[in-house]
């Protein structure tokens, strides 16, 4: 009698196991190896304003179409670094 609950307990812990949420039983339905799916993309990142550059530094607007990718010489004037910016990153 002992053996038989013994064996049911086994038995009911074993399909408890097996059929709980979150298990990490295999579902046969289930692909294998499912299809890795691509990230979004990051959203491009905004330009200020054409005033709000103005108002920038010559040395932070240097080194943000530096950040850019725009390679703009330091001798330049603030205009004409946010006139490059404005014109390359639009």
């Amino acid at each position: 009698m002992e053996l038989a609950i013994v064996l049911l307990v086994v038995l009911a812990g074993v399909i408890f196991y097996i059929i709980r949420p979150g298990s990490k039983h295999v579902d046969p339905s289930a692909p294998a190896n499912p299809a890795p799916t691509a990230p979004p993309a990051p959203p491009a990142p905004e330009l200020p304003s054409e005033s709000a550059l103005l108002r920038m530094r010559k040395s932070d607007l240097v080194a943000f179409a530096a950040s850019q990718g725009v390679n703009v010489p330091t001798s330049s004037t603030k205009a004409e670094i946010v006139s490059e910016l404005t014109t390359q990153l639009k």
